[in-house]
């Protein structure tokens, strides 16, 4: 990686930055997965409003109805907001920010799907691969934001391309990583301190 123009002190910088991204969605793999399999359990709906309440109570996101397409669950802006720790005017934010660029425009709306909900209204609900996609979204407008001219300092605002190449290396080097490692069982249902730190974890990331 000598050949691009970053400084020691801007690959530490990216580094720290590409880990929070990965905890988070290690974090956010681990609830969803959990979530996802409890939300299987019932067929009742209030059987299974009941039994979700009451196991994540600790945290209580109320996260209503998901509905299920076949290809994977879709969440409601919602329950996105919730699982994020955020208002939904923010989501809604978010995704207007996204429309507004053809690029991730196509990427939002192959998630996309108009339903009908329980009561009856038509709702816009999005595959569960959003989560991935927003932080996706939050990972490109860092390294926008990185490449900004600095106000202060000696030092030039780094190339965005080279930010974009020393990011697909961190990805790269950390897919070797787990690859050659030896594979660990994942908790996939955590107990319920652990859900709540899990919640932490995200507001934490998405909040700062």
């Amino acid at each position: 990686m000598n050949e691009l123009n970053l400084t020691k002190k801007e690959i530490s910088r990216l580094e720290k930055k590409f880990q929070e991204f990965q905890r988070t969605r290690e974090e956010l793999y681990i609830f969803l997965v959990s979530y996802i399999s409890d939300y299987q359990k019932f067929r009742a709906s209030s059987g299974k409003r009941r039994y979700l309440r009451k196991k994540y109570a600790l945290k209580n996101p109320k996260i209503n109805y998901l509905f299920n397409s076949g290809d994977g669950f879709y969440w409601s802006v919602r329950n996105i907001a919730i699982v994020l720790g955020r208002a939904r005017s923010s989501i809604t934010r978010l995704f207007n920010k996204m429309e507004s660029s053809e690029v991730w425009q196509k990427k939002l709306a192959a998630l996309h799907k108009t339903v009908s909900s329980e009561s009856g209204f038509l709702i816009d609900v999005y595959h569960q691969d959003i989560f991935d996609l927003i932080l996706d979204y939050y990972e490109e407008d860092y390294l926008r934001r990185f490449s900004q001219p600095r106000r202060f300092g000696v030092n030039p605002a780094p190339n965005i391309n080279d930010l974009h190449k020393f990011w697909s290396y961190l990805r790269g080097y950390q897919a070797i990583q787990k690859s050659i490692q030896a594979p660990k069982k994942l908790q996939v249902r955590p107990s319920g301190r652990r859900r709540f730190k899990i919640f932490e974890a995200i507001k934490k990331f998405f909040w700062g």
